[in-house]
């Protein structure tokens, strides 16, 4: 990994992933994503760290923010866990009015465990609206 900036956080920083790191983390993360993408949002956050409560709530925003596209901006690897984050871009629906939503970009954040022989999963994910 090629880092120019602190973190995917910062507006000017990138990062040049290797081209042969094991991509696993990467394809199990977007499938959570493309879930959500496809308004599957109750069924993909049963995740061992949310409670009812936090997914209801993440539910609820979603369907107002709907994720339309993404690209990874940054990756971790500690072990058998790694921390991807994500540049999500999402339609704002919050004004019924508008004709057409307008787009808005933020993070998302999905940890990743290894759990076998090339099996992966998903523990947690975050993301702010």
């Amino acid at each position: 990994v090629f880092r120019y900036g602190d973190r995917a956080t910062e507006q000017n920083a990138f990062l040049i992933q290797n081209p042969f790191r094991e991509r696993g983390p990467e394809d199990e993360a977007e499938k959570i994503l493309q879930e959500l993408k496809n308004g599957n949002c109750e069924k993909v956050l049963k995740l061992p760290t949310l409670d009812a409560e936090h997914t209801k709530d993440s539910c609820e925003k979603e369907s107002v923010y709907p994720i339309q596209k993404w690209s990874i901006a940054d990756r971790q690897d500690f072990g058998k866990q790694s921390i991807l984050v994500y540049s999500v871009s999402r339609a704002d629906r919050s004004d019924p009015t508008a004709n057409t939503p307008k787009t808005v970009i933020g993070l998302a954040w999905i940890d990743v465990e290894k759990a076998g022989e090339d099996r992966f999963r998903v523990l947690s994910y975050q993301t702010y609206y």
